[in-house]
């Protein structure tokens, strides 16, 4: 691998680290996908560096044509985030149908309180159920 092949993979690199601690700062990434991202873009780094590694590693895992672990690995990283994108989203579903839910039951009482005095009288000030 030519030097300069090695350089535009470093600034690459490098590059893509300072776009994601952007993105964290401006608080438009989590901490934890920073965390993926950023080990991400190590591995590509040392694999561009270290060519031999991934031939090694494809030899000793029976893969003959070492290009195709390359692909392997990243498809699999790739499907554990979109899992875990995927988790987060359920999460956030559940708690926007919540949200939503109080809302309504606070603009229906506020309509009409007399239809229901025994739940606007379980409700506080504030918008949260009394205990």
């Amino acid at each position: 691998m030519s030097i300069e092949l090695k350089l535009f993979l470093l600034s690459c690199g490098v590059a893509f680290v300072m776009v994601v601690l952007y993105l964290l700062l401006k608080k438009k990434i989590s901490e934890w996908n920073v965390i993926a991202w950023s080990a991400s873009a190590v591995a590509i780094l040392l694999v561009s560096a270290n060519p031999l590694w991934v031939d090694s590693a494809a030899k000793w895992l029976g893969i003959d044509y070492p290009p195709s672990l390359l692909f392997l690995f990243s498809t699999l990283i790739l499907l554990i985030m979109v899992l875990y994108q995927s988790i987060q989203i359920s999460t956030l579903q559940t708690k926007l149908r919540q949200v939503a839910q109080h809302v309504a039951v606070q603009k229906h009482l506020e309509i009409d309180p007399q239809i229901h005095p025994h739940v606007q009288a379980a409700v506080t000030s504030e918008g949260e159920p009394s205990l």
